[in-house]
Order: structure tokens, then sequence, then C-alpha cells
């Protein structure tokens, strides 16, 4: 592949990694004040001296601390998602499943990132992107009692069965199942330090870039794509 037709892939790759890892610390302090106000109320719920008041505040606050972590949750995974697809893109039956499997092989190498890093989990990303589908086989299989919930993580075990997705606020583990209906789980927190090196990884891939097209005396027009 001509190293112009890679430029693009990899000034897209910088902004929506950038875009996931802020969001990601967007949930992980959603996050973590969710999970320290669960463990104040359970404190409190635990003896008779407390305001009720402010107790039943912020057990009324529950839903929206919930949103807060769903919102970021949201648009981590999307971004997630995007970059996962450039990386590791899926084959097909379309005209460019050639210059797509190419593309993501010329990535993997420009980048230095093996097929088992935390980028590449086809099972979440599908889980993710076919929502819909999941949905579907969770009703005709029975198994649907939750849409989503927000859990600790010693309360996943009793609920991860019923829950198409479960998010364990305290460790950020998501739980969920894939196109077969199989339980599985991710780790957000190890998605999250691999895309922060992949972050380091592209302004390295685009000196590589321009150093293999020196190298063969291919004149990329790199110079006229601002990266920078």
């Amino acid at each position: 592949m001509a190293c112009l037709n890679i430029a693009p892939y990899l000034i897209e790759l910088r902004e929506i990694v950038e875009i996931a890892i802020h969001e990601y610390t967007r949930l992980d302090e959603a996050a973590r004040r969710w999970y320290e106000i669960e463990q104040e109320l359970m404190e409190q719920a635990k003896s008779w001296d407390f305001g009720e008041q402010e107790f039943q505040a912020k057990l009324n606050d529950s839903p929206t601390r919930q949103t807060r972590i769903f919102n970021a949750l949201s648009v981590f995974l999307a971004a997630w998602s995007r970059a996962s697809l450039i990386i590791y893109p899926l084959g097909g039956d379309d005209d460019l499943v050639e210059f797509r499997l190419e593309r993501g092989a010329r990535l993997q190498h420009l980048l230095g990132l093996p097929g088992t890093s935390p980028i590449n989990n086809a099972a979440l990303r599908d889980a993710w992107m076919h929502y819909d589908q999941h949905l579907d086989r969770a009703v005709r299989d029975g198994y649907w009692r939750t849409r989503q919930r927000f859990v600790l993580s010693s309360e996943a075990t009793a609920l991860k069965a019923t829950a198409l997705r479960l998010v364990e606020a305290d460790t950020l583990i998501v739980r969920f199942r894939d196109a077969n209906g199989t339980q599985c789980s991710a780790s957000l927190p190890e998605i999250a330090v691999a895309l922060a090196v992949l972050q380091e990884r592209i302004p390295l891939a685009w000196d590589r870039l321009r150093g293999e097209s020196e190298a063969s005396g291919v004149d990329p027009m790199i110079d006229d794509i601002r990266f920078d």
C-alpha cells in the first residue's frame, strides 16, 4: 500500500484515540464517585445515627450518577470501537476487502501492535455495536432480565447471568455476552492503557512512514498532509 494511502488513517486514529482517553478519564471519575457514595450509603444504612434527608438525597441521586457513568462509557466505547476497526478490520464480501485487510496489516506493523492487543477485542466491539442483535438473542433465549446495570464487583457473580451488560463500577470490568450468547468479560482499564500506548506510538509511526518513503524513493506527498 502506498504511504500516502495510510497517512489519513494515522490522522484519524490520533483524533479518536484522544477522545477515547479523555472519555475514559470521565468514566473513571464518575465510577469512582458512584462507588464512594454507594459505600457511604451502605455504612449509613448500618447505623441509626445519620441524617435521613441527606441519606435520601444521595439515594435519589443514584440514577443520575449512573447516567453520568453511562454517558462517558458510551462515548469511550464508541471511540475505541472506531480505533479498533481501523487497526483490526473485519473481512467482508465487498470490493474493498483486500484493501481493508492490507490497511489493517500495515497499521499493525507501523504501530507495533500484536493481534492480542486489548484494542482488538472483537467480542466487546460486536456486543457494543450490534446491541439490537444481542438483545434479540437474550429475549429469545430467556436470559434477559436487565438491560444494563452498574454494580459493585462483589455483586457481579449473582447478576451477570441475567444482565445483558454489567459494569463493575469499582473495577470497570464489563461483563457481557458474545454473539453466541456466551458470557464474556473485558477490562476497560486494560483497554485504556493500550490506547495510551497507541497514542504515544502514532507520531512514531508517522515518522517511520516518512522514513520508509524516503528510503524507497517513493514520494507519498506526506508533507501535504497536516499532522501537527
